[in-house]
């Protein structure tokens, strides 16, 4: 197969969902988005509650690039999590193997980014994880997942 068709079905499996929408009431750590920008395949699901929070489900095994961006009115904590049971604990301080990013946003006003490049399984659950206390809306706000390779 030539590589520019193989670089251009990949290019197309990504997922881009923004404007931050608060936290779960029951996953309180875990962050809400209300707007899917684009959904370029199958690979990734994306399921908002106002309970859970956001998660997005791998479909398709391979390896992903996961971005990340929140902003804050306060300081506090954001990350990435993968595969965790712990919805209302602090990203810093959930089990060390289910953090795949974190970043500290020190001051009022500043924008955080983490991100992550790791091998997903079928079934694999990834959310924005934090503190709780980034509530900031808007398109500032978002996540984008691409799979880069099938291995």
């Amino acid at each position: 197969m030539r590589r520019g068709v193989v670089s251009q079905k990949l290019a197309d499996t990504s997922i881009l969902v923004n404007t931050g929408n608060g936290h779960g009431s029951t996953n309180t750590k875990i962050r809400r988005f209300t707007t899917t920008v684009y959904r370029r395949s199958s690979s990734i699901s994306f399921v908002d509650t106002s309970a859970d929070g956001s998660s997005f489900v791998v479909n398709d095994p391979g390896v992903y690039v996961i971005d990340y961006a929140d902003q804050s009115s306060t300081e506090g904590e954001m990350g990435l999590s993968l595969n965790s049971t712990e919805f209302t604990t602090n990203v810093d301080a959930i089990a060390a193997a289910d953090r795949i990013g974190i970043d500290f946003i020190n001051a009022a006003n500043q924008t955080g980014d983490c991100n992550a490049t790791l091998f997903c399984k079928r079934g694999d659950i990834i959310r924005a994880h934090g503190g709780g206390t980034l509530n900031s809306t808007g398109s500032a706000v978002w996540i984008k997942i691409t799979k880069i390779s099938d291995q």
